[in-house]
């Protein structure tokens, strides 16, 4: 559900991040096809607090039960950059596998996500990302909140350029699901790592 950019912000370091330098902003509408099939559409914008608007995509998925525990998730996004003050596009079909298991008041999710990237400028490419989600199910309010951990890896060019990990609240009142999290980007940049502390909310609406 996050974003990648080839932006160069500052200097690098591996200096931990001691404000937050971007702000995401996501809303999605879904809708439930029975028991098996599932569909969304993702509008996703980012902001950083020195140069402005700098990025946002519009994303489509269909997603299929295969097993309680297992599903199969088929996206195309189109993803729009903003490079020297030039707004440039990327299209980028994926697919990605998601399971899950509850131990307890626990649920852990594991997802592996596979990403063929074509730019409008520069070469194409292949992306590997995964994630693994810990959350307790509390269901605290009548919004019925639940803090969650995760942590994602991106794999390109066979090798490992960014982690991102987030703690966040998610929740669900009637058609809407609310969303708030804090996360640490880090990204590597010739073998020395940028950290960034972003903000981000976002809101599901069920049509």
């Amino acid at each position: 559900m996050f974003v990648c950019s080839s932006i160069h912000f500052e200097t690098f370091s591996n200096e931990e991040p001691n404000s937050i330098r971007e702000i995401w902003q996501e809303v999605y509408f879904f809708h439930d096809f029975g028991d098996k099939v599932y569909a969304e559409i993702l509008f996703n914008n980012l902001y950083h607090t020195n140069i402005g608007n700098y990025d946002w995509f519009v994303e489509g998925k269909i997603k299929y039960t295969v097993r309680q525990w297992f599903e199969v998730e088929g996206m195309f996004r189109r993803e729009f950059y903003k490079l020297d003050s030039i707004w440039t596009f990327e299209s980028r079909p994926m697919i990605r596998f998601s399971s899950s298991m509850n131990a307890g008041i626990w649920n852990m999710r594991n997802r592996h996500r596979f990403e063929y990237r074509k730019f409008e400028f520069g070469e194409e490419q292949f992306r590997y990302r995964s994630d693994l989600r810990i959350m307790p199910v509390w269901d605290f309010t009548s919004l019925n909140l639940n803090p969650y951990i995760q942590e994602e890896i991106f794999v390109s060019f066979s090798r490992l350029n960014r982690v991102r990990s987030y703690m966040g609240i998610q929740g669900a009142k009637g058609r809407f699901e609310p969303l708030i999290y804090l996360l640490v980007q880090s990204r590597n940049f010739i073998d020395v790592w940028r950290h960034d502390l972003i903000f981000g909310i976002g809101l599901g609406i069920e049509l």
